[in-house]
């Protein structure tokens, strides 16, 4: 039987997650399946694709493989309170005895903007899950974790990535965790906006290729599975835990895949993080406003289609899309291709897959029916093209009741597929990407500060089912950060953002946790302080789907709510 650590690292084995309560006692006491607790919520197994799927499986392949998420992007801390807020003599907020947890690209730990003026690291552990040649943490099953002391000596080494070989090829990772916690370098003109919290970080592995290419996922940027994000997340839950520090988790992926209420693994994981006190989650809302990648409609009568058209360019290899409704409707579709093949209206049936193949051209298209998604109760449509033909296809929407409501279809996000496969005719608005849905967490749209102007890509709200998101909008476009290779440059996008608010979430519960008798937020709670304490503009109508509740004002927080 091979290692666990080869089965979770190896392509020849599909992952799946399943909830803890639905997950088949046969699954759990079959020890080649190599089943592991994720989190109270949701179990993984790994199935090696040599062998025949279990059919229960196999019928709805796509309800039990993991999303893929991808990178949400590639005169501020005046303008939002900041500044003040570490300046009030009253006040002095820097996010001191804060932990702030990434999950990312991960972090170039020899730059000096996380180390103090000593050039002691503020880095307490590197999780890098690409790396197999050290111990992972303990409870865990591969990478290679990297305590303070072993990357103080690297930084302190000649050759440091001798002694900790974890990089942020990317930079990603290095540019959220410097907006949110960066030293402060006066000669550069740069900080953070928590300059002394400590961070921990999680390089995340990439997604395997063979659940890629099941998406038809072949875009540039980096990919990543979501029982590696759940992993990624209880491991910060439990570093925070043995520190005995309050943790801010900032995430900054996402993805179009899912129904966009707020369900599925990652987002239920996160929606039960708020009942813990001292952990809150920020957000980044999504770039995807400008992208064409969203259609929503409404069938007038179960006698007529509405139509949605897909303009796909040459050489595409392939790509996938959800369509989702919402109860009482229940809805079918038909295809008609750009040489005119069509496929008639295909009945809905409990778990119906159709492999499509057309006469006059080289596509190849899987249709698969999911009635009543486990999660969201919501009905959901898979499609995959395998090889589609140049042109416009066109998507007939068809409902089998009276019609109560919109449906929506979602292409990929930005980044994970080619970017001239897009919507005819694209709605800009419900464009928040997953997890940015979930309710409790802190969901964050991006502006440029000198001028508040919103960012054209910014996600707009709100959710299929009139949550509000986003919550807050925070300073997001041509902000200064670290690079790997030394230095500093400049970012976008809502990831920016997102990494602006986790740092003013960090000031908060730094104040908090100076308080007699101490105050541990939840997220929830942090997210309250953050909207009561928004700038709105009066000519515009709040919550917007815009703009959420305001512009982010932590100053404005203190002054109005917490004022010691």
């Amino acid at each position: 039987m091979p290692d666990i650590k080869d089965v979770i690292l190896s392509n020849d084995y599909w992952d799946l997650i399943y909830p803890v309560w639905n997950t088949p006692e046969r699954m759990l006491e079959n020890t080649e399946l190599f089943p592991q607790i994720i989190n109270h919520n949701f179990t993984q197994v790994f199935w090696n694709r040599n062998e025949p799927l279990d059919p229960s499986i196999r019928e709805i392949l796509y309800s039990f493989l993991p999303n893929v998420y991808t990178l949400e992007d590639t005169t501020s801390v005046a303008k939002s309170g900041v500044l003040q807020v570490q300046s009030n003599p009253a006040l002095g907020l820097t996010g001191r005895n804060v932990l702030i947890g990434f999950l990312d690209t991960g972090i170039a730990y020899t730059h000096p903007a996380f180390q103090d003026a000593a050039g002691n690291t503020r880095i307490d552990f590197i999780w890098d899950q690409t790396i197999q040649t050290g111990p992972p943490p303990s409870g865990f099953n591969y990478g290679t974790e990297y305590s303070r002391s072993q990357i103080q000596e690297a930084i302190d080494s000649p050759d440091p990535y001798q002694i900790v070989p974890s990089r942020d090829m990317d930079g990603h990772g290095t540019s959220l965790a410097g907006i949110a916690a960066g030293s402060v370098d006066e000669k550069n003109s740069f900080q953070g906006v928590a300059p002394d919290a400590r961070l921990v970080v999680v390089k995340l592995k990439e997604a395997k290729p063979h659940l890629l290419e099941y998406y038809q996922f072949n875009g540039s940027s980096p990919m990543f599975q979501e029982n590696d994000i759940l992993m990624a997340i209880r491991y910060l839950m439990e570093t925070a835990r043995n520190l005995a520090m309050p943790l801010v988790i900032c995430i900054c992926l996402g993805t179009n895949q899912g129904a966009h209420t707020g369900d599925g693994a990652l987002a239920g994981t996160l929606e039960s993080l708020k009942v813990y006190q001292g952990i809150s989650v920020v957000i980044a809302g999504g770039n995807e406003a400008g992208r064409a990648h969203h259609f929503s409609g409404r069938v007038t009568n179960p006698s007529v289609f509405e139509e949605a058209e897909i303009q796909v360019p040459a050489n595409s290899p392939g790509f996938s899309m959800e369509f989702w409704g919402h109860p009482p409707d229940l809805y079918t579709v038909g295809i008609v291709s750009p040489l005119g093949e069509v496929v008639d209206r295909i009945p809905a049936r409990f778990n119906q897959n159709q492999e499509i193949s057309f006469i006059l051209e080289n596509t190849s298209l899987l249709i698969s029916y999911g009635l009543v998604d486990t999660e969201s109760g919501g009905q959901v449509i898979f499609f995959r093209f395998r090889q589609p033909t140049e042109g416009i296809w066109r998507i007939r929407i068809y409902c089998n009741t009276q019609p109560t409501g919109n449906f929506h279809l979602w292409l990929p996000a930005d980044g994970m597929v080619d970017p001239d496969i897009t919507f005819l005719n694209p709605d800009p608005f419900t464009t928040i990407v997953a997890p940015g849905n979930a309710v409790p967490v802190i969901t964050t749209a991006a502006y440029q500060a000198p001028n508040d102007s919103l960012y054209p890509y910014s996600s707009r709200g709100f959710t299929p089912i009139h949550d509000i998101k986003p919550d807050i909008t925070a300073p997001g476009v041509d902000l200064t950060v670290p690079r790997p290779q030394g230095g500093y440059g400049a970012a976008t996008g809502s990831s920016i953002a997102a990494a602006f608010t986790a740092g003013s979430a960090a000031l908060i519960v730094q104040w908090g946790i100076s308080r007699e008798p101490k105050r541990y937020f939840s997220s929830n709670q942090i997210k309250s302080y953050l909207v009561r304490g928004a700038v709105r503009n009066p000519a515009l109508t709040y919550p917007n789907r815009e703009w959420g509740y305001g512009i982010l004002n932590v100053y404005q927080v203190f002054s109005i709510f917490l004022s010691p």
